[in-house]
Parts: C-alpha cells; structure tokens; sequence
C-alpha cells in the first residue's frame, strides 16, 4: 500500500442537494469544501476546514483496486466519493470520467478521487489529476465571488494568466494520444492558498503557496479536458515529472 500524500489537491467537498459536474462530480449544486471542477451557480457554503490534509497513516475506507493483469482489460479506479484507496502497477480506466480515458501506472499510487467530471491519483510528492466541464473558479477562497471560465482551452488558460501572483510559462502545443492543446507551467510563488481555484460538482482543486503545476488544457471534441502534474513542492517539480509524465504519456482515450 503506498504511502497516503500528505495534501488532497482536490479538496473533497460534501455538496449539498444536488451536484455541480460531472467529472468530479454530478448535477448542479454547491461544493462546500472539495475540490471539484465544474462550475457552481452560486457561491458554494463551505462547511469543513478548505484546508484537507490526508492523514499519512489512515487507511482509506474504499479498500484497494484489484490489480490489472497484463493481458486483462483497464480496471476502474476503487476511489470512492471521499475516500481514497490505494492503486497498484497496472491500467486502470477513468470511468466514471468523460470524455474517457485509460492509463498505466509501474508503481503503486493512492486514488484519491474517481468523480464523472474530475479525479486524482497521487504521491508523497504530487498527483496527477483531471477534470472537465470547468466553468467555474474562486479567486479568493469558495466563500468569495465566483469567476466565470470560459469554454475553450485559451479562456482556461486565460484565467491562470489572470493571477497577478503567480508565475505562467507561455502555451507550448501539446497532444495526447492525439488530442490536442497547449500546455502551461505554473508557478504559485508565494501567494495566499488559493482553495477552489476551479470547482466541478463536488469537488474544488486547491493551490497552495510553492507549487509548481503543469496544467495540459486539450480540445476533445469540442469540450475542455484539464490534465495536471502537480508537484506539491516547487522544487520537487523535476524529480515528480519524471514519475508523472509516464503516466500522462500512457493515456488512450476511450470512445
């Protein structure tokens, strides 16, 4: 079982009634503490502490994916609304996720999150995450003022530039498993957190001071998917990529 790491990014919200995306999450309602991607109507009521720190010692409730043999078809990720569950070398699908996906992994991760509009596997030192249908983020925490996301990948990148704070490399072309995009760095320097940065339905994505993300933003048909390397440390950038990008390298797309 591989070690918890030590920060969810996405924060893992308990959405009231209804849910927001599907990706991270379902239907429209308020995230009130998670880190979704998909865009509340109204500003979500936060009812736990935005900060989510996984315990490096618990055990996740959901138990763990059964492993996927080399001959055998992708098995889904074992995640199950908050509780994450460790992951051992093998493919593994995206589903419930659309547009879906499929990806290896060499070495054992922890599943975080396994929502229709967003999800997450993870590391000491990072995750990989994913979300679509992002129409929505939180400057200033998921209590203040939402702002609007557009629905193309430049209006996405568009909103990170709009940070003051933080560093943004410029769009690099990038494609995967022949869908394309561009591709940015971001450095968060030494902002304030930034909780929900992007929501989906029942989940926020989380930024804290010190990170470095590699967000690759495609086109796939017509709709935006988000895919991230988010190194937890800036510092640690290089090494974690180094772990990462194998695994974004190996992503199919499912029709």
């Amino acid at each position: 079982m591989p070690a918890m790491h030590p920060v969810v990014r996405f924060l893992g919200s308990s959405i009231t009634t209804a849910l927001l995306l599907v990706g991270c999450g379902g239907a429209a309602g308020t995230p009130t503490a998670a880190t979704s991607l998909a865009a509340p109507s109204a500003a979500p009521s936060v009812v736990s502490s935005p900060s989510i720190q996984a315990s490096p010692s618990a055990a996740p409730s959901s138990g763990t994916a059964p492993s996927p043999s080399a001959a055998a078809a992708a098995v889904p990720l074992c995640a199950k609304e908050m509780n994450p569950c460790p992951i051992t070398a093998g493919t593994y699908s995206a589903i419930p996720f659309r547009p879906t996906f499929e990806f290896t992994i060499t070495d054992p991760w922890q599943n975080d999150r396994a929502w229709p509009d967003g999800g997450e596997i993870a590391k000491d030192a990072g995750a990989v995450q994913w979300a679509s249908g992002v129409t929505t983020g939180y400057k200033f925490g998921l209590s203040g003022i939402s702002t609007p996301i557009g629905p193309k990948p430049a209006d996405f990148i568009d909103y990170l530039k709009s940070f003051k704070a933080f560093t943004v490399s410029d769009p690099m072309p990038v494609t995967i498993d022949g869908v394309s995009g561009q591709q940015v760095d971001v450095l968060t320097n030494k902002t304030a957190p930034v909780r929900g940065i992007f929501v989906i339905t029942h989940d926020a994505f989380n930024l804290d001071p010190g990170e470095k993300i590699r967000f690759f933003v495609l086109d796939k048909d017509g709709h935006t998917v988000i895919l991230t390397i988010d190194s937890f440390k800036a510092a640690d950038f290089d090494a974690f990529a180094k772990v990462a990008q194998p695994v974004i390298d190996s992503i199919t797309w499912v029709p």
